[in-house]
């Protein structure tokens, strides 16, 4: 075959779904290339009163995301995706994006308010059953893609056990700049096989409001203030879903361990004295000292001098 074959080849198209004007979604930086009618049934499900239009944007390497939802408000991305996914309106690989969310779900139910400039995105991952490697490797290898994504635009991150993306000054201040929430939910028509819904939140250019934070993690941060430059809303995007994509096809060729790894040298907090919380009965399960992860990505924490206990899931207070 020759070059010039691949010098007219056209670049591929990721259909983009949006209730945002063309001048808008441009200005976020989007390259939107033609326009057309979109299902009504899709209408119905995301809010009635809105005429969405249909673009396809150009994507030449994406994998993650080859469909794009963009939405301009909406109450929790975790449940718009969810009914969209339920429906079939959403389905594995594709994404579903809000330019502001009004009643966002943290970690055990927190609150989480973000206004517009940020990134809020849920994608769904096809991961067989609830015991299969993929759904329990969803929650950190999302976390190394958001990592390499921010450090692509020159700003090193941290990782807090168990979803949280923190950016340090190397002494004591602590500041949330993303974070992760996983939810598995079943596939149409099945009683066994899920897809884990996957929310992500990143600052980008907003602060965001009401959020919960804790005895280390004492402020939230932008990475427009830590690059001291506006970040451009579709670069963003489109680099983290490259990396995400780079992240998934690695743990699809079973290199987990090296995930874990990866995840493991990136979590601040080993060898400080820890509370494990359980919001949701409202007890704290732990306290000792936090041993970093094992190879499932448990917490490991020493609560006494020779007892150690691993934890799948819980908010991870640094005491000191």
């Amino acid at each position: 075959m020759s070059s010039e074959h691949f010098m007219q080849k056209k670049p591929k198209q990721a259909e983009l779904i949006s209730d945002v004007p063309q001048e808008k979604l441009e200005k976020l930086g989007f390259q939107i290339q033609q326009e057309g009618e979109v299902d009504s049934h899709l209408i119905s499900l995301v809010q009635t009163d809105r005429d969405l239009v249909r673009y396809a944007l150009e994507a030449n390497d994406r994998k993650i995301g080859r469909r794009l939802i963009v939405l301009d408000t909406v109450e929790t991305t975790m449940n718009t995706s969810k009914t969209l996914a339920q429906s079939g309106q959403l389905r594995s690989g594709e994404a579903m994006i809000a330019l502001k969310q009004t009643k966002g779900i943290g970690q055990n139910g927190r609150s989480w308010v973000s206004p517009r400039g940020n990134l809020h995105i849920n994608v769904l991952f096809d991961t067989g059953d609830y015991s299969s490697g993929i759904s329990r490797s969803v929650v950190f290898f999302s976390a190394i893609a958001i990592s390499k994504a921010i450090r692509s635009f020159g700003t090193e991150t941290q990782l807090k056990w168990v979803n949280d993306i923190v950016v340090t000054d190397g002494a004591e201040k602590c500041s949330k700049i993303g974070g992760i929430l996983v939810k598995n939910i079943l596939k149409p028509g099945s009683t066994k096989e899920v897809l884990s819904n996957v929310g992500i939140g990143v600052n980008l250019n907003t602060p965001p409001e009401g959020v919960n934070l804790d005895g280390f993690v004492t402020g939230v941060t932008t990475l427009r203030e830590q690059t001291e430059r506006p970040i451009c809303f579709a670069n963003f995007l489109d680099t983290f879903l490259k990396k995400l994509a780079d992240e998934h096809l690695e743990i699809k060729l079973g290199s987990r361990a090296k995930l874990m790894r990866l995840y493991s040298d990136k979590l601040i907090g080993k060898s400080r004295q820890v509370r494990l919380h359980n919001d949701r009965a409202k007890v704290i399960d732990a306290e000792g000292t936090f041993l970093g992860i094992n190879e499932d990505g448990q917490a490991r924490i020493k609560t006494g001098r020779n007892t150690e206990s691993s934890y799948l899931s819980g908010r991870l207070e640094i005491v000191r």
